[in-house]
């Protein structure tokens, strides 16, 4: 049996995008090795060797911490999975951004033989210079472009999510002949098709599931609620994730006065998550628009359409590129007409659920048995 390591940065537990492609991997006859955090309650995918280090991911916002945590495992990656290279020799190692230096901690494997994968999920210097606000000239984000180029050229494919991450890549010289793109699809094992949401009840349920962060609209969309309950309208939204916003986020919830109408559950797995979807009506996407937002494909407004919800989301650029058709949109950045179209949308029950039909097309066209496919013949050619 052909054996592939994986690695990412990241709460595998919490994570469907990198689990549905080690299930994948293992489905196509590949024995996986994933490394990845500690998780405080480990349960791995089936058929998945989870290796794990001994430290949790950083979610604070100093600069230095956040650089010595992906150093650290790094350093953790690149001990482990060169002494399990030499003793049981991988075919593959696919690598998941962020960072996209985690690529070189492979380098024994690849002098040995090993073909390397990049799968670029989010684009690192639009992410980290809306994330610590620093411009697009600022020198660690040039620097950070050059890691991307450089890191791009020791891999042997790179895979991304989106026809806009490919043209970006092109814009920073970066010249593969094919980069395949596996669209963030949601995993029909993880999430169970549905599509029997009642959109004509009273009470109306809007979710948001996601990394708890400012720059993701949090603001934005809290805003948008105090105006619809100025409107009295009987509305809902839950959250859940986990991240550095939480405790900001409580607060301003609190001085809204919005403990009624927004409840916070925190960080659930995704079997729990699916059930929630089943009992929501509309998944937003808050989103403002800067320089991550307008090019990252979001993997929740994928859920969404599978899960048979009707979406509201911000007019960035990539939504609107993918999803003219299965989404009610509203300006980036203003919560007043982010309320107007909550409202509309309640008052006009009947285009509610033909905006939930059109996304649930968009996934049956769009499934991960399809992505899925193509993943699987990257695996085999690199392997042949």
């Amino acid at each position: 049996m052909k054996r592939i390591a994986m690695i990412g940065y990241t709460r595998l537990r919490y994570d469907s995008r990198v689990i549905r492609q080690a299930l994948a991997a293992a489905e196509a006859g590949f024995a996986v090795d994933f490394y990845t955090l500690k998780e405080p309650s480990p349960k791995p995918p089936e058929g998945i060797n989870v290796i794990n280090s001994n430290f949790f991911q950083y979610k604070g916002s100093n600069k230095i911490a956040f650089i010595c945590n992906y150093l650290r495992f790094f350093m953790f990656v690149t001990i482990q999975i060169s002494k399990n290279h030499i003793n049981n020799k991988y075919a593959v190692i696919h690598v998941n951004n962020m960072p996209n230096f985690l690529v070189f901690s492979c380098l024994l494997p690849k002098v040995m033989g090993a073909k390397i994968i990049l799968d670029i999920h989010d684009l690192v210097p639009e992410v980290y210079a809306e994330k610590f606000n620093l411009s697009m000239d600022h020198i660690l984000i040039k620097l950070l472009f050059i890691e991307e180029r450089l890191s791009a050229w020791f891999s042997n494919v790179i895979i991304s999510t989106n026809r806009l991450h490919n043209k970006r890549f092109k814009e920073n010289k970066i010249n593969k002949e094919n980069i395949p793109i596996i669209l963030n699809a949601s995993d029909e094992n993880i999430f169970t098709p549905y599509s029997k949401h009642d959109f004509y009840q009273e009470k109306i349920t809007l979710i948001f599931p996601s990394t708890i962060a400012q720059r993701l609209g949090f603001d934005i969309l809290i805003e948008a609620m105090s105006i619809v309950k100025s409107k009295q309208q009987n509305i809902m939204l839950k959250l859940y994730g986990d991240g550095e916003y939480k405790e900001e986020l409580l607060e301003l919830i609190s001085k809204k006065n919005l403990q009624n109408q927004v409840e916070f559950v925190g960080l659930v797995d995704h079997p729990t998550l699916s059930r929630e979807y089943e009992k929501a009506h509309i998944g937003v996407i808050p989103w403002p628009s800067n320089y991550s937002t307008n090019y990252q494909m979001p993997v929740k407004i994928n859920e969404y359409f599978t899960k048979g919800l009707a979406v509201i989301a911000s007019d960035v650029k990539i939504l609107k590129e993918y999803f003219s058709d299965c989404a009610l949109f509203f300006e980036a950045g203003d919560p007043q007409d982010f309320a107007e179209k909550i409202i509309f949308l309640v008052n006009h029950r009947d285009y509610m659920k033909q905006l939930a039909q059109n996304g649930h097309q968009f996934y049956k066209e769009n499934s991960w048995s399809r992505y899925k496919s193509e993943y699987q013949e990257i695996l085999k050619n690199l392997t042949r």
